[in-house]
């Protein structure tokens, strides 16, 4: 099999199909748009990039850790190696997508980012507003960073994965 798609062991336990978490209710966010564009990523994620056996797609449910012993919860994380269900920190991963209302630019999603750009292994960090169709993109080249921000339409171009994501297909069924 051509790497793998493996929902988060949260998804196995409840045993009702896919299940994005998607924070606490209290939190302000609109959980339906929240879990849709999760799912619509990590979805085209996976068709989109002609990843290998040993690169795996894995949905919310995965611990980063930051730099200073903290976790960070993505809600989409592509790791390289060895991968199972029952694993909930990844040794490498790739690829970690942020999705929650509002602005990339905004505190907590700065903190979050400052945070996973320290990750050795990562390659792209991608942050996704649930709230208005808007993404940014951070990308490592040669051990620096490059941020780009797609806002309306476009492709997002992932490198490290060898494809693009549209964003027609990120917001599909979202007004």
């Amino acid at each position: 099999m051509p790497g793998s798609l493996i929902p988060s062991r949260f998804a196995v336990a409840r045993g009702d199909g896919l299940h994005m978490t998607a924070g606490h209710p209290t939190d302000g966010v609109n959980l339906l748009s929240k879990a849709a564009v999760s799912a619509n990523l990590l979805v085209a994620i996976h068709r989109a990039c002609p990843i290998r056996q040993d690169y795996h797609v894995l949905s919310g449910g995965v611990a980063v850790p930051g730099a200073n012993g903290e976790e960070y919860w993505p809600d989409v994380v592509v790791v390289h190696g060895h991968c199972s269900l029952g694993q909930c920190r990844p040794a490498t991963p790739i690829l970690v997508v942020d999705v929650d209302a509002g602005d990339p630019n905004d505190p907590a999603w700065r903190a979050r980012r400052d945070a996973y750009l320290k990750v050795h292994s990562l390659q792209a960090y991608f942050a996704a507003s649930c709230s208005e169709k808007l993404v940014e993109v951070h990308r490592r080249f040669s051990g620096s960073w490059t941020s780009l921000r797609f806002e309306g339409h476009g492709l997002v171009g992932l490198p490290s994965l060898g494809c693009s994501v549209d964003l027609k297909t990120i917001y599909a069924g979202l007004t």
